[in-house]
C-alpha cells in the first residue's frame, strides 16, 4: 500500500475535478445578458468616478475664492 501524503485531500480541496454535473455552459442569451450587464455597471462606475471628481474640483474651487 503506497503512502500517500494526504494528496487526494489537497486535490479535492483546492482542484476540484470537473465533473460532468458541476460544469456549467450557459447559452448564448445568457452570454450576451451577463455581458450587457458587466457593461452597464462599467459605465455606472465611470459615471460615478467622473461625478465624484468633479465634484471635489468643483468643492476645491469654490474654497478658494473668497
Amino acid at each position: 500500500m503506497p503512502l500517500q501524503l494526504g494528496l487526494p485531500m489537497l486535490q479535492s480541496r483546492y482542484a476540484p475535478s470537473l465533473d460532468e454535473d458541476s460544469v456549467h455552459c450557459c447559452g448564448p442569451t445568457e452570454a450576451v445578458i451577463r455581458l450587457v450587464l458587466s457593461a452597464l455597471v462599467g459605465v455606472a462606475t465611470v459615471i460615478l468616478l467622473v461625478y465624484d471628481i468633479r465634484s471635489r474640483r468643483a468643492e476645491q474651487h469654490h474654497a478658494r475664492v473668497p
